[in-house]
């Protein structure tokens, strides 16, 4: 099973060269060798645990529609008096060669961020990729932002193999430094998409970032400009590059301005995005995509996963945006069956569809039934359907994490100036006495944190042990690190 180690990539590795538990307790240890709390430092925030876009995104092997834009997959199970919803989407699939022109303006970050895991070199290697793709009717313009803006390539036509090589002599020139002004960035490419707008082209900016954006605008105002140059016609799509990126914001602007948005751990998977997936942030299927979910009567929402949604009694609506070519989006419910169904009575609830076409057409699909199977009824006791089970742990994976997180956020904050001088209670020279009562506190947080985690650990395992692949292999080895950290937190910490 491919699904886990997506989730892995999105979570975070806590040490990307460090996965054996000696190598885990030296960098532990070295950080402050008088603050076994410095550990904390370690572990996810919960804000940096992605659980949304990783369950919007990940690759289920949804089948490819047979005739129309997309095909829907709605899949339930249930688990006690837990039900699960689960509905994927997957896009019309067409050869890149038959696809519309296209106006692009690729927005390059080339800031000191992109210094890490040589990640400017990943996009030159993936520009020698898409010069195999590029037509010669597609235009073309290349944006770099560091501490400032420059257009490296004013729109072009590759019409030949000179255009290529001078291309690539361009792209190849970029070095990386300074701070990144992501907005000014973006900005500029959209202007160079609007100069040299086609109605009949596909126009989209494609913004690659790989930190924190340093322009000091707030993110309303790239939400502005993003709502502004959709209606123009002109969409944005984003790739995170690596840890260091800003997830939500790149995710945010992807959302608001009618774009795709992926997350890229690596090299592999940057090739994947300008080369055999570059139709999947730029080609749409359908535009404007929402999912109406409406319980029935008696099944009550416990929470839902994957992407924004209103609740209005009975009815979720979610906002989908654009749905890609080729492109699979997930949306989770868990609901509250509260012992009402049975095999008389399976209906859990029912969804329709709204969506624009390429072609500007309004339409509705459904009310569609989602009810649950004989087999499902008859094994109440666990999930069975094997990608709402790999969802299930992905979902409970991510609270977890999310958990330990919130908890590691109220040890700091139990001891004063722990961002000032962390944990001054054991500094033989600013000894601070914190109290019984914090101690206390921090020690049973400390073993909540591990019992979390021993928990989470024995329920990934039994999905691994159960599935084809591996199933949730690396994510083990994540709660294993966690452990070990703990562990070694709370040895330290009752040592003193």
């Amino acid at each position: 099973m491919k699904y886990g180690s997506v989730f892995l990539i999105i979570a975070g590795i806590l040490f990307p060269s460090i996965l054996g538990a000696a190598g885990i307790s030296q960098a532990v240890y070295s950080e402050d060798q008088d603050s076994p709390l410095a550990a904390l430092d370690y572990i996810l925030s919960p804000q940096d645990v992605w659980l949304n876009p990783y369950l919007a995104q990940a690759d289920y092997d949804y089948s490819l529609p047979r005739s129309g834009p997309f095909n829907v997959i709605p899949l339930t199970d249930i688990r006690d008096s837990t039900g699960y919803l689960m509905i994927g989407l997957k896009g019309k699939k067409e050869n890149f060669a038959a696809l519309p022109p296209m106006n692009l303006s690729f927005v390059i970050d080339t800031s000191v961020y992109m210094e890490e895991e040589d990640k400017l070199e990943w996009v030159k290697e993936s520009f020698r990729a898409y010069m195999e793709l590029v037509r010669d009717k597609d235009i073309i313009s290349v944006v770099t932002f560091g501490s400032q803006v420059e257009l490296l390539v004013p729109p072009s036509l590759i019409q030949s193999q000179a255009d290529r090589d001078q291309f690539m002599e361009l792209i190849e020139s970029m070095e990386a430094g300074g701070a990144a002004d992501v907005y000014q960035g973006m900005l500029v490419g959209y202007a160079e998409v609007e100069a040299n707008y086609e109605g009949d082209y596909l126009n989209r900016v494609i913004l690659l970032s790989g930190g924190r954006d340093n322009s000091g605008y707030p993110v309303t105002e790239f939400l502005k400009a993003n709502v502004f140059y959709q209606k123009q016609g002109i969409d944005i799509s984003t790739l995170a590059l690596g840890m260091e990126s800003d997830v939500t914001l790149m995710a945010d602007i992807a959302a608001t301005g009618g774009g795709a948005f992926r997350f890229i751990p690596d090299f592999e998977m940057m090739g994947q995005a300008f080369g055999s997936e570059l139709d999947r942030l730029v080609v749409p299927a359908v535009w404007q995509l929402d999912l109406e979910l409406t319980l029935a009567p008696g099944v009550r929402l416990r929470e839902a996963w994957g992407y924004h949604y209103g609740l209005q009694g009975d009815l979720l609506r979610f906002k989908l945006g654009t749905l890609h070519n080729g492109e699979s989006k997930t949306l989770v419910a868990l609901v509250d069956l509260q012992n009402r169904v049975s095999p008389a009575n399976a209906a859990l609830g029912s969804f329709s569809l709204v969506y624009t076409d390429t072609h500007g057409r309004a339409w509705r699909t459904g009310s569609t039934p989602i009810t649950l199977s004989s087999a499902a009824l008859r094994n109440r006791r666990a999930v069975t359907d094997p990608r709402v089970r790999e969802a299930e742990g992905a979902i409970t994976l991510g609270k977890s994490l999310m958990d330990v997180g919130n908890r590691a956020v109220a040890i700091r904050q139990s001891l004063p100036n722990y961002g000032i001088r962390r944990n001054v209670y054991y500094d033989e020279v600013f000894y601070e006495p914190s109290g019984l009562a914090v101690e206390t506190r921090i020690v049973a947080e400390l073993r909540n944190c591990l019992e979390i985690i021993q928990t989470t650990w024995d329920y990934l395992a039994d999905i691994s042990n159960n599935t084809d692949g591996g199933g949730f292999a690396k994510e083990l080895q994540i709660l294993e690190n966690y452990e070990y950290i703990f562990n070694y937190i709370y040895g330290e910490y009752l040592s003193y």
